[in-house]
């Protein structure tokens, strides 16, 4: 109801693609006269979306393990009215998402966007919402979620245990899952050690036979997806590190010209780019000294075969 000196009217909250119709009813000081105007009908005529927003992938940063990379794909179509996507994210401290960031629009069909808010310990969820030409979010994408990689070291076994959640959010078919072992936590991927089936989310890798390289492994789980209506990609997990500790048997006797003819000992899982053993006697005169993790004491000082007794060994 309006008074008689008014003579607009905004409307607000309209739906998409719906017909208004409006007419206005006069009615006189009495309230016992009226008359009414003609009407007059409207279309609301909105912003072309795309037809496919479609989150693809979550890749973890391994130049920097606190960031995730998330792929997003945008279908072309002519007419396409938006300004950019508002990512969103939900974490497990988080009553549901949160926004996290977000990107202009200007025609690519890929976007990245990185989340650098530091959640790689965890399973995460994402999802996009499009801002239209009028500045409105509007139309939501999939959600999708990352694979998080935890590991458990087992030293008395020599064995890491891998455990990941699985892939959810994908138009492909998820078949499975590639393990790989990186190498020396540089994020250069090395060697696959394992492709683990889509209902598999834990594998024990056995590293006794490995005893005479170092003991730090790294590892990163990807998806394996086929059949995707929109675009190929896969997910990276994290960079999930354990350490074997190093062990070192060291001999408490030999015999020269014998069975066992040198003092050297005998290390597993050691780290020995920074080797070095010293040999003294008990007065702390220093006889040998080595930086070659496979060269013994053979009991000599100065060319000649020490006495038989005791001596002191230094190993860093």
């Amino acid at each position: 109801l309006f008074g008689a000196s008014d003579t607009s009217f905004t409307k607000t909250n309209l739906s998409a693609n719906d017909e208004y119709c409006y007419f206005i009813k006069a009615i006189d000081v009495s309230g016992l006269r009226h008359s009414f105007s003609n009407i007059i009908c409207q279309s609301t005529d909105y912003p072309k979306q795309p037809d496919v927003i479609y989150l693809s992938s979550v890749k973890a940063d391994f130049e920097d393990n606190n960031a995730q990379v998330i792929s997003l794909y945008v279908s072309d179509e002519p007419g396409i009215d938006i300004q950019g996507f508002i990512f969103e994210g939900s974490y497990p401290e988080t009553a549901g998402y949160i926004d996290i960031g977000s990107v202009a629009y200007s025609g690519q069909s890929l976007i990245s966007f990185k989340d650098t808010s530091n959640h790689q310990n965890s399973e995460n969820f994402y999802r996009v919402q499009v801002i239209d030409g009028c500045g409105i979010r509007n139309n939501l994408s999939n959600q999708i979620n990352n694979i998080n990689l935890s590991l458990i070291t087992d030293n008395e076994e020599a064995r890491n245990t891998l455990l990941w959640n699985s892939a959810f959010g994908r138009e492909g078919d998820i078949t499975g899952y590639r393990l790989y072992r990186l190498q020396n936590a540089t994020g250069n991927i090395g060697s696959i050690v394992y492709e683990a089936g889509s209902s598999e989310n834990f594998y024990e890798d056995d590293l006794a036979d490995f005893w005479q390289e170092d003991g730090e492994y790294c590892y990163a789980v990807q998806t394996i997806e086929t059949n995707n209506p929109y675009i190929q990609d896969s997910s990276w997990s994290n960079m999930a590190c354990g350490t074997i500790k190093a062990r070192v048997w060291v001999p408490n006797g030999f015999i020269i010209n014998g069975s066992v003819p040198t003092f050297n000992p005998v290390f597993a899982y050691a780290d020995l780019s920074n080797y070095q053993m010293l040999i003294f006697d008990r007065s702390g005169t220093l006889l040998y000294s080595t930086i070659d993790q496979n060269a013994g004491w053979d009991g000599t000082y100065k060319g000649s075969t020490v006495e038989q007794g005791a001596y002191v060994y230094l190993i860093e």
